[in-house]
């Protein structure tokens, strides 16, 4: 069947959103106040094995975690009410640089339940009712699912969960493992009341990526489909016989040929029923969410694995939404998102690896440098991107001859892309001839150059200049025996640590210049690189 949008609350999504759930039902949330708020708890460090018994306290604050970032120490705390955790409630000390970790000199932040008051009754504390509730979930686990297997790895513990009216229950989490005989492990999880065995939340816990087949391309590549001919698989994520075109990595979601948002629409990733992807076919093209898909993980993949770098610093995945606007011919990053138009007189939808990888690498830059869109910040802004773009191609050459050849009809590197996209013979752009698509292949006019930056500043400025570091970084990769790996990674580092806001093309350089001296690149080529196009680092 095709694409469908989900109407029911699937588990998956329910899991996916907790966060943004809990944050409704909070007493108190906490950005950066000061140890005021903390009035009425005890904090108990557990690095010292204190021996306070926190049964006894009726409200107390157990510290589980620290840690350093950027020179700065923090700790993190697990809320208790009288000795029993209380769900979703941590609290994080920022101590500063002197790393002393003085309570009374932090901040704090996270989220903090105060005025609790709850009567336990004794017997619903002891581990007879603990085996009742045990028994009491893998029943109701059969009657759901009819799966029964072998169960292990059992897990019974008593918490305070609040609802959305800020209701404080006594519960317990229940977990098991079951292994059918047949089929995949099961991960149960629940919640629940420990006085009337009120069933408030239970999941699947296990995200299993499933590796299933679906249909790509457009009518100028050809249909092919993911998972045969040598292609990668749809590697999606299954809650029974769903599948969601989601991972920890990237989401898919489809804006219906809307342009915003509509409320709600950001959770709901496209699934379909799992072995019969049948695609959204829309405007000569067999499925733009499986090629959103497949490429826009395969760009996350090369971050991670070739730079060792999340794109997004928290690492977080990236939300990508198709058919975005009608007919609309563009792809953008709009600060948060991903958004891919389904195309139109000219193009077909912008799905392929290129687009992706350009649109994508715009949030890593925005994490990073923050290159603004003006003048030659933007164009080195749009020239990043565009860098990306070949690196993903390489990428996947690099990984997959025979995928790489399917998907872009030819062995060897384009130093192009969107010309898969386009219903003409054009690309988006060119790295290696800037020129012959009306880019910047220059600052000032130099041997070999025929538009400098000068000639389109009048222009887009940001699209139509970022020809000149692009055709550097082409000149840097011949230099460096073809390594368009070695050669990105110098700009991607120079992105992270040399790059500001407003960095002309000559600071730029002159971090892309440091970078190459942190990696045993020499001066000289850097020097030159950007000799042939007119820029000399300023450094």
């Amino acid at each position: 069947m095709a694409f469908k949008p989900i109407l029911n609350c699937i588990l998956w999504v329910m899991l996916w959103l907790s966060t943004n759930a809990q944050a409704a039902i909070d007493d108190l949330r906490l950005e950066l106040f000061d140890k005021r708020v903390l009035k009425g708890f005890t904090v108990i460090d557990d690095r010292n094995k204190s021996e306070q018994d926190i049964e006894s306290l009726d409200h107390a604050l157990v510290r589980i975690h620290q840690f350093t970032n950027r020179q700065s120490s923090y700790a993190r705390y697990q809320q208790y009410y009288k000795g029993v955790l209380v769900l979703g409630r941590h609290v994080i000390a920022h101590f500063g640089a002197d790393k002393d970790e003085d309570l009374s000199n932090a901040e704090f932040s996270g989220k903090l339940a105060r005025g609790i008051r709850l009567t336990i009754d004794d017997e619903l504390k002891t581990d007879a009712f603990r085996e009742e509730m045990l028994s009491f979930a893998k029943e109701e686990f059969t009657e759901r699912t009819g799966i029964a297997g072998n169960i292990f790895e059992s897990d019974t513990r008593p918490a305070i969960w609040l609802d959305r009216n800020r209701t404080a229950h006594f519960v317990y989490q229940v977990s098991f493992r079951v292994r059918p005989s047949n089929g995949p492990e099961k991960w149960p999880h629940y919640l629940i009341d420990a006085a009337d065995s009120s069933i408030y939340q239970y999941w699947d816990n296990v995200k299993s990526l499933y590796r299933d087949k679906g249909p790509g391309g457009n009518e100028k590549t050809g249909r092919y489909v993911f998972g045969e001919g040598g292609l990668p698989s749809l590697s999606v994520t299954q809650s029974n016989d769903i599948c969601l075109l989601a991972n920890t990595r990237l989401v898919v979601i489809s804006l219906n040929n809307r342009t915003f948002w509509v409320d709600g629409d950001f959770a709901m990733p496209l699934n379909y029923e799992c072995d019969n992807n049948r695609g959204d076919t829309s405007n000569g093209a067999f499925s733009p969410a499986n090629d959103a898909y497949v490429f826009g993980n395969m760009v996350v993949a090369m971050y991670e694995r070739w730079y060792k770098q999340p794109v997004l610093a928290g690492g977080q995945s990236i939300m990508v939404a198709v058919h975005a606007g009608v007919d609309y011919e563009n792809a953008v990053w709009n600060g948060q998102n991903v958004l891919l138009g389904d195309g139109g007189k000219h193009f077909y939808p912008f799905v392929s690896l290129g687009v992706l990888a350009h649109e994508i690498s715009h949030a890593f830059t925005q994490q990073h440098s923050g290159l603004t869109g003006a003048g030659e910040a933007g164009a080195l802004n749009e020239a990043f991107s565009d860098m990306a773009a070949i690196t993903a191609e390489y990428y996947l050459k690099s990984h997959d001859g025979t995928a790489h050849e399917r998907l872009y009809g030819q062995n060897q590197l384009t130093w192009q892309f969107g010309e898969r996209i386009s219903k003409s013979k054009n690309p988006i752009r060119s790295i290696s001839q800037p020129a012959l698509y009306g880019a910047a292949g220059c600052y000032h006019r130099v041997a070999g150059c025929y538009l400098s930056f000068d000639d389109v500043d009048k222009g887009d400025v940001a699209h139509l200049g970022s020809g000149l570091f692009s055709k550097a970084f082409y000149e840097m990769t011949k230099r460096l025996n073809g390594d368009v790996r070695k050669a990105f990674g110098l700009m991607l580092r120079a992105n992270m640590l040399y790059w500001t806001p407003d960095s002309s093309f000559a600071e730029a350089a002159c971090g892309v210049k440091l970078a190459a001296n942190q990696e045993g690149v020499s001066e000289s080529t850097v020097n030159e690189a950007f000799e042939t196009v007119g820029v000399t680092p300023a450094c």
